[in-house]
């Protein structure tokens, strides 16, 4: 996700964290799930800590991305959503 030219003083592999808790700020009842290919535990725990749920890319099955979606919809994972 980079920054882009508005945002010059992001470093393009912080862009994320930053929309994460601008959105925590602005409207907290907000699910937010994250996927990504971050490993870094340091800055991993500071987003479970917020209770966003952090999925790995290449790591999490599809079908477990889905379910975790489904149950932030609030429709508790029963709802089959077609792509």
């Amino acid at each position: 996700m980079p920054a882009g030219a508005k945002f010059p003083q992001i470093d393009s592999q912080e862009t994320g964290f930053h929309l994460i808790q601008k959105l925590r700020n602005e409207r907290p009842q907000i699910a937010v799930i994250c996927l990504s290919v971050i490993g870094d535990e340091q800055k991993i725990r500071p987003l479970r800590a917020m209770r966003i749920a952090y999925l790995r890319k290449g790591e999490v099955p599809l079908a477990t991305v889905v379910q975790t979606i489904q149950r932030a919809a609030g429709d508790g994972g029963e709802k089959v959503w077609r792509f």
